[in-house]
């Protein structure tokens, strides 16, 4: 059984529709990432499943049971917001041993619960401490453990990375989906960073404007999107036009929209070889002239002139046979072509 339904579920405020006719399953012990640009609905989406608002239409299961009329006290779940919201003048001891003793829970055993909460995200000898006193890394780790202390069904997180720095927030990343697997709690985490959600998540949902674009691991997504959206906000990707007999392939010139009987097909920049070879046969070819030659990060980025339409390539090393200027092949293998639906 699905821990969370959410079933053709809708959300308007006024003349503004936020979401519209959204379904989505996650599993027990699942990391599911909602990924999508600001006003995509994903936060919406968020605070619908925590019932902090209520669907227009639509119904929000938990665990079998229909939570869509109940308030945010009664749902088997916590959320972990992206500041925290840790009471100040509280030590992280009792921040995380207050949902306990709230709860009922006698005061002695609500502090044991609290300490195993604290070692689980490895604050163990810093429960004392106060949030003033605390990094943000630590502050986020007891965010964290305050949320699993009663070991809900179903953990909400709303960008809790977003306000830490890069490296701090990339370790983050693999320490949160660590304790997700240990405890094993199903997380909805809410992110507009693809890496971010590529890292974590076993099943990513890609949303814009109010509607899911498409579900599916972070290599289906990156390899195989459904939709050019998807393939444009997913990592980088080159555009072609695939002829009606699927023989030919063009760089698709910006704002260029396919005729009928065309396709539109992605490759991704990994994927294209740039060579000075005319004579080439394998898969497809097209000839281009190079613009910029680029490098970051041990990876070169090759940016291609073919026709109306710009084609960028990138490969390991800093070091390429090639200069601005020259005139090149382009050339990519079948199976690396992949035909979007829509």
């Amino acid at each position: 059984m699905a821990i969370l339904a959410i079933r053709d579920v809708s959300k308007s405020f006024g003349r503004h529709t936020a979401l519209d006719s959204v379904s989505l399953t996650v599993n027990p012990g699942e990391f599911v990432s909602l990924l999508g640009p600001s006003g995509c609905g994903k936060t919406t989406l968020l605070r619908l499943v925590a019932g902090f608002l209520q669907p227009s239409v639509g119904s929000i299961e938990i665990d079998g049971r229909d939570v869509t009329a109940l308030p945010p006290n009664k749902r088997p779940l916590n959320t972990v917001f992206q500041n925290y919201a840790l009471f100040p003048h509280m030590t992280f001891l009792q921040n995380v041993a207050y949902g306990p003793l709230r709860a009922g829970v006698a005061k002695q055993d609500a502090r044991s619960r609290a300490l195993e909460a604290l070692e689980m995200v490895g604050l163990v000898g810093l429960q004392e401490r106060y949030p003033r006193e605390a990094s943000g890394g630590q502050q986020q780790r007891a965010a964290l453990a305050r949320a699993i202390v009663n070991r809900p069904k179903l953990l909400l997180l709303d960008e809790p990375l977003s306000a830490l720095d890069l490296q701090l927030r990339r370790r983050m990343q693999i320490e949160l989906k660590q304790l997700q697997e240990r405890i094993g709690i199903a997380f909805i985490f809410v992110t507009h960073d693809q890496e971010e959600a590529m890292t974590m998540s076993d099943h990513i949902v890609v949303m814009n404007a109010g509607s899911i674009e498409q579900i599916g691991t972070g290599n289906e997504i990156y390899r195989a999107p459904e939709t050019r959206f998807v393939a444009e906000f997913i990592g980088e990707a080159n555009f072609f036009v695939v002829s009606p007999s699927g023989c030919d392939l063009a760089a698709q010139p910006d704002g260029f929209e396919p005729s009928p009987g065309s396709r539109i097909a992605v490759v991704r920049p990994e994927h294209v070889e740039v060579t000075t070879d005319a004579d080439v046969s394998n898969g497809f070819s097209i000839g281009g002239v190079v613009e910029t030659i680029s490098g970051v990060g041990g990876v070169t980025s090759i940016r291609v002139r073919a026709g109306n339409g710009l084609i960028i390539a990138k490969r390991l090393g800093m070091e390429v046979p090639i200069a601005a200027g020259q005139a090149v092949r382009l050339c990519v293998a079948r199976h690396n072509v992949h035909v979007i639906g829509r």
